[in-house]
């Protein structure tokens, strides 16, 4: 993150955060089940808690904090954002689906959309 953050990215900041790797992983475990839950009573619930926990990983990695605390926080920052979240994930599928007809094309993509999300995340996130 800190790129956003207008410090100079350097090497050694790439593995500066393995020590939550297990964290990282039973979130996200997490939030699929949830998602998938949501999913199973009617697609609505699983948009719904897909959107308000999409920076849950962002904020585990940001913040250092639990998987629970990491939940709430982005329960928290997307409060009010939702349409705003829901129409800018759209956006990135779509153009992930239209650059998957070309393996380049999805490599191409792939940075360009992950930094946006990062970037939407630094702006909500209080």
């Amino acid at each position: 993150f800190n790129i956003f953050d207008k410090d100079k990215a350097q090497y050694n900041s790439l593995f500066s955060k393995f020590h939550i790797i297990w964290r990282a992983f039973l979130l996200n475990i997490l939030h699929y089940i949830i998602i998938g839950i949501g999913t199973m009573f009617f697609v609505i619930p699983g948009i719904y808690f897909a959107i308000k926990y999409c920076f849950a990983t962002y904020t585990l990695v940001d913040k250092e904090c639990g998987v629970i605390d990491a939940l709430k926080q982005s329960w928290a920052d997307t409060t009010g954002a939702g349409w705003h979240i829901f129409f800018f994930m759209i956006l990135t599928a779509l153009i992930m689906m239209l650059t998957s007809y070309t393996v380049i094309g999805v490599f191409i993509v792939y940075v360009p959309i992950k930094l946006a999300w990062i970037y939407a995340y630094k702006k909500l996130a209080k």
